[in-house]
């Protein structure tokens, strides 16, 4: 796809862009308008739009982690029309296009390079909704939150250790209390790092819901939290394995079978983070039974690449 990129002439690019473009449509059946074309499922777009409802009471700001093109900051910036509210998402992202994008955006495969920005065509996406939303184009990792108490917290970036202490750090302490912290990957089958967070914060939140379809999963502030507690909280350095045990188990305990199959996932590629392809190996063949169709193959093929050498995986997640 990428070579396609290089050779294809630009007034032709541009051709590709206006057809297709023009061609995007809106479900007109869900309860707010969403985007077809998105990293998030139809049901996670809704339990976005109705967060913001659920928060109305709140006097704060929506905040938007992670936004790539934009469906997750269309369905809350939805939320905030319905409500006749003025406030606004600031919906943050990098906006550079990444070669691994392409496998989850078809309709964009001939649009970017790697390293070429997207902000515009996120901008174009908001359409009539753009007086609810302010983009930010950020590195979640040095950026500072300076807007006040949160009332909503979208969080579709913790994608290692260090982003996940990043964003804590910096937006868990504006969260007011009764705030949601909606966590996107919470599910996912590679993310265990949001579980270990919210594990070692479970005395200052409270799990309220996960979607069917989806990896979110919803909590609300119960209590405001001593800078200490998240200090130390948002510490992985010296995480032991008994901790993240701890964390998958704890998953399990509040949100049920829901969680089974992403804690499950998540023991194995945690050891296999850590470079213990052995345990990881062991685990996976203990509970393959266990894991689903959607799972099963990205699994068993980040095991075998670890079998073949590919370290990859293990260096990403050697920083904490």
């Amino acid at each position: 796809m990428l070579q396609l990129k290089k050779i294809i002439p630009p007034r032709v690019l541009e051709g590709l862009r206006y057809i297709r473009h023009g061609r995007l449509v809106w479900d007109r059946a869900l309860p707010s308008f969403v985007p077809v074309a998105a990293m998030t499922t139809k049901e996670e777009q809704v339990l976005f739009t109705q967060a913001v409802r659920d928060v109305a009471g709140l006097r704060g700001e929506i905040v938007d982690l992670g936004c790539w093109l934009g469906s997750t900051t269309l369905s809350l910036a939805q939320g905030l029309r319905e409500m006749n509210d003025s406030g606004r998402v600031h919906a943050y992202d990098r906006f550079i296009w990444e070669a691994w994008m392409d496998l989850y955006s078809s309709e964009h495969w001939c649009d970017y390079m790697p390293g070429e920005t997207f902000l515009p065509e996120t901008r174009r996406r908001m359409g009539d909704l753009k007086p609810w939303v302010n983009l930010v184009q950020a590195d979640l990792t040095t950026c500072r939150w300076e807007g006040g108490p949160i009332r909503l917290l979208l969080v579709d970036a913790m994608k290692s250790w260090p982003l996940t202490s990043a964003i804590a750090r910096e937006f868990y302490p504006s969260l007011m209390v009764g705030a949601l912290v909606l966590h996107q990957d919470y599910l996912s089958f590679n993310h265990p790092w949001i579980s270990v967070l919210q594990c070692r914060l479970r005395d200052y939140f409270e799990y309220e819901s996960s979607v069917s379809y989806g990896c979110t999963s919803r909590f609300k502030l119960t209590k405001q939290i001593p800078p200490e507690v998240l200090a130390e909280a948002i510490d992985f350095k010296q995480l032991q394995d008994d901790e993240a045990e701890l964390s998958w188990q704890w998953s399990l305990e509040v949100m049920g079978e829901r969680a089974r199959v992403a804690m499950t996932c998540s023991r194995i590629m945690y050891y296999l983070g850590k470079g213990d392809l052995a345990r990881a190996r062991q685990l996976f063949a203990r509970d393959e039974h266990i894991i689903d169709a959607m799972n099963i193959g990205v699994v068993k093929k980040s095991i075998a690449e670890a079998e073949a050498g590919d370290d990859s995986w293990a260096k990403m997640n050697s920083e904490r």
